[in-house]
């Protein structure tokens, strides 16, 4: 397996788990049901994923994308009625999706791609 990607909340502590079972990279992302940042995140990381970004490149493009809806005016109000608190905002912890992946690997990890180039 190339990549795991899990869009559960609360499921980026797996990573390892993933890792041992033979996955190249795993991506996933903190907080639970009430503060799943996936549905914000895979928004801005598919387009780029698929567009031959790497997985660190992807994995950005997705945080950020989640980071703007989080700090907008009109959309960061409306996802505070689903869960997302001011301090969940403001710890980038809390919405970030994290990446495991072997160290320094331009095979696997952050240097993989959707498709050979």
């Amino acid at each position: 397996m190339r990549l795991v990607y899990n869009t559960g909340g609360g499921s980026g502590h797996e990573g390892p788990a993933w890792r041992s079972l033979g996955a190249q990279a795993y991506l996933g992302h903190p907080g639970n049901h009430l503060g799943n940042s996936a549905p914000m995140f895979y928004v801005g990381f598919l387009p780029a994923w698929a567009g031959g970004a790497t997985l660190d490149e992807a994995v950005e493009a997705g945080n950020a994308h989640t980071r703007t809806l989080l700090d907008h005016p009109v959309t960061g109000v409306v996802l505070d009625t689903f869960g997302y608190g001011q301090a969940a905002k403001q710890a980038a912890s809390m919405v970030e999706a994290t990446v495991t992946h072997p160290e320094g690997d331009n095979v696997g990890g952050m240097k993989l791609r959707l498709a050979a180039p």
